[in-house]
């Protein structure tokens, strides 16, 4: 009776986890080490989504400005579904390769 009890304490305090998989490579390092980031929450019985941003459409900035206004990129692209994503999630697991001293453009993107 007891193990159920704390199983559906762990259920009630689910937190929703959002890993962000910036790679292109599905199944490279950077994934490999948000998964096994990830393992443990899921154990728990944690609520766990995770994005891989190279096989989403995020166009790069075209410095229009447009978002200054509204705050949301104009450009029709998954940059806003990201965010929206981010918004609501309570914690979040970013891996991401790290490209001649800097991030990748698609990383870059959720900055705007």
């Amino acid at each position: 009776m007891k193990r159920m009890n704390e199983r559906s304490k762990i259920m009630i305090n689910s937190k929703k986890i959002l890993g962000i998989c910036v790679s292109n490579r599905k199944n490279g390092n950077s994934s490999i080490i948000l998964n096994k980031l990830l393992q443990p929450a899921k154990e728990a019985g944690h609520e766990i989504e995770v994005l891989y941003l190279g096989a989403l459409k995020i166009l790069p900035c075209r410095g229009c400005f447009a978002c200054s206004n509204s705050h949301n990129c104009v450009l029709e692209d998954d940059i806003n579904m990201v965010k929206e994503k981010i918004e609501m999630a309570d914690a979040i697991a970013l891996a991401s390769p790290c490209y001649y001293l800097s991030a990748p453009s698609t990383l870059k993107a959720l900055s705007a």
